[in-house]
């Protein structure tokens, strides 16, 4: 378990990486006058809100033995 941690720790460390780059040089900037550039901001925390409900939902799963 110990060698698994700083490979998962890499993982996500290129995720966040790959999510901030596709946010700032993939996703298009909506329409000026709904919001412009500040609706990229969604490309980044949908899927961290997201993400995080599935963590939430493995940790509460794991101790009781079903996971």
């Amino acid at each position: 378990m110990s060698r698994l941690l700083p490979a998962l720790g890499l993982i996500a460390f290129i995720a966040v990486t790959a999510a901030f780059a596709a946010r700032d040089g993939y996703a298009p900037v909506a329409q000026l006058l709904r919001g412009g550039i500040t609706q990229k901001i969604f490309y980044f925390h949908v899927p961290s809100a997201y993400t995080h409900v599935h963590r939430v939902t493995c940790c509460v799963l794991a101790p009781s033995g079903t996971w």
